[in-house]
């Protein structure tokens, strides 16, 4: 009989400790708030389960104690979905003070967020916050919706969350003290101020080179990295903190279009620094297929509702991966800037790795994990930019090198054409040359005719009457030549006339001495610097 009841009295004490305690739910442990090791943040999936309510009808006071709720297998995330779902815990405090937790949802896109506690069957606070609600969230000027929770020494209360929105249902859940939750904002406002200052800075950088570049794919490139920062600033939740504050509803609609407008800055911009038009033609109709795809959503985008949407703008950006194959053809073409178009989405997509398995629980969560995506977009920006510089330097290159190709064409060009000119001027000036003697010559006796006897004599006599000199004339004529023409005939004649003027032409010794015949039978020698005297032997 003893130990019959011994073997009972086990069952009953193994039984009782299995129980839950304080009367928690099914489903659920409890969290005791007050357990030394909970000094900073609590992740609430283990201490936490749900319900999915289709049609948003259960009131909160019936799920209280409701055994249909099922327990979380890690963060609650279900997808796009019409339905309400409800979370439950169950907290406790077992210390003497009043305890003040803070609960974070850590997804900036939800909507409804209702949060009831109830201490038994009485309902001792009801919060609200999402985007619906951007007053609320207890005045908490946050990027996540904060739900402030108070707990008197000994209290035992229930938690229930009441969640609805357009967006995906993914409600991670912390439960932060006071004082862990500041030091985690405080780092969190150094973490990303760096990004964000990191990002802008590359930004402004590009944005003042940009009118000075006049190259559109700088245009592009500041667009993208404008964009990018404004989907990472939504996503982070900052967009809805700073930006607009008034208009929660404004992150959740302008999402989808920021994405597009990125993909669309993102294809400009790729397609221009690699070129593709140029070195891969085979692949610009694909692109320009990208590119209006892009454009028709855009478009599209108001008129259709946010799943949808959302899809659409997730799709594009896998469309994205494209570029990388694309890349790849455009370095083995030659394009410089392709090596660190590589590099540059290789660091981003490695960082996207690293933070989507930590976000899947694969690998752990610690201050390298949870800060991934920011490193791995910065180095993406900056590795850009570096992409941007390489083509710069290429085009500079190639105008330089065009510039001295072309002075070299144009140096040979221009000496072939002054050596031609030089040719032609100098078959010009013989053909002058010949043209001013003919002009100046006899035809009959090959001397010098009157018109260059005019010109001539008027040089000499100035001449002469600046140096003061003396100058002679001769009028030479041939005596009976008319005789001769009518004796012997005209052909006679004029080989009479040839003689006498070849016969005058040996006579003169000096190279100034000039003859001429001046008409018919008569002839003019013109004799610079002599006298009378001289001139008469000359003329005998």
């Amino acid at each position: 009989m003893l130990s019959r009841f011994r073997w009972f009295a086990l069952c009953c004490i193994l039984l009782l400790v299995t129980l839950p305690l304080g009367g928690a739910t099914p489903h659920s442990r409890v969290l005791d708030i007050s357990d030394s090791k909970y000094t900073q943040a609590v992740d609430l999936s283990p201490f936490t389960s749900y319900l999915e309510d289709p049609d948003g009808v259960y009131p909160p006071e019936d799920l209280i104690q409701s055994d249909n709720f099922l327990p979380l297998d890690g963060v609650a995330n279900f997808g796009f979905t019409d339905s309400v779902y409800w979370f439950r815990t169950s907290l406790r405090n077992l210390t003497v003070e009043q305890a003040h937790q803070l609960l974070e949802v850590s997804y900036p896109l939800l909507q409804h967020i209702d949060a009831f506690l109830y201490d038994g069957n009485r309902q001792v606070q009801h919060l609200q916050a999402g985007l619906a609600y951007p007053e609320s969230s207890g005045n908490f000027n946050y990027r996540f919706p904060i739900i402030p929770i108070d707990m008197q020494s000994g209290s035992h209360l229930t938690l229930l969350l009441r969640v609805k929105s357009d967006s995906t249902m993914q409600i991670p859940l912390s439960l932060w003290t006071e004082k862990g939750f500041a030091e985690n904002v405080s780092t969190e406002q150094f973490i990303f101020g760096l990004y964000y200052g990191a990002i802008f800075a590359v930004l402004a950088y590009n944005l003042l080179l940009t009118p000075w570049l006049r190259d559109r794919v700088y245009v592009y490139y500041v667009g993208y990295l404008g964009f990018f920062a404004l989907f990472q600033m939504t996503i982070n939740g900052y967009a809805s903190q700073y930006l607009w504050p008034q208009a929660g509803s404004l992150t959740l609609h302008a999402l989808p279009t920021v994405i597009f407008m990125t993909a669309f800055f993102a294809h400009r911009f790729s397609s221009g620094l690699l070129e593709v038009e140029k070195v891969l033609p085979g692949h610009w109709p694909y692109m320009r297929a990208l590119t209006k795809i892009i454009v028709v959503s855009l478009v599209l985008t108001p008129f259709l509702p946010y799943h949808i949407k959302i899809h659409m703008a997730i799709s594009t950006v896998l469309a994205m991966l494209y570029y990388f194959y694309v890349a790849i053809l455009s370095y083995r073409a030659g394009v410089t800037a392709a090596r660190y178009y590589l590099l540059a989405w290789s660091t981003f997509l490695i960082g996207v790795g690293i933070y989507s398995l930590k976000a899947q629980g694969l690998i752990p969560a610690n201050g390298f994990t949870e800060y991934t995506l920011q490193v791995g977009s910065v180095m993406e920006a900056l590795l850009l930019s570096f992409a941007l510089a390489s083509r710069f330097k290429t085009l500079k290159d190639d105008n330089e090198r065009i510039q001295y190709e072309a002075k070299q064409t144009l140096e040979v060009r221009v000496e072939e054409r002054t050596r031609e000119l030089k040719n032609v001027l100098d078959e010009l000036s013989v053909a002058n040359a010949r043209l001013e003697s003919l002009n100046n010559t006899d035809a009959l006796t090959g001397v010098n005719n009157r018109a260059f006897f005019e010109s001539h004599f008027d040089y000499v006599w100035n001449n002469t009457a600046r140096a003061n000199e003396h100058i002679s004339i001769m009028m030479i004529d041939v005596d009976h030549f008319k005789s001769i023409n009518d004796t012997y005939g005209h052909l006679i004649g004029d080989e009479v006339l040839v003689a006498v003027a070849q016969t005058i032409q040996k006579s003169l010794s000096r190279n100034t001495d000039q003859m001429a015949r001046y008409g018919g039978e008569e002839f003019v020698v013109v004799l610079p610097s002599t006298r009378g005297d001289g001139a008469e032997i000359v003329a005998e």
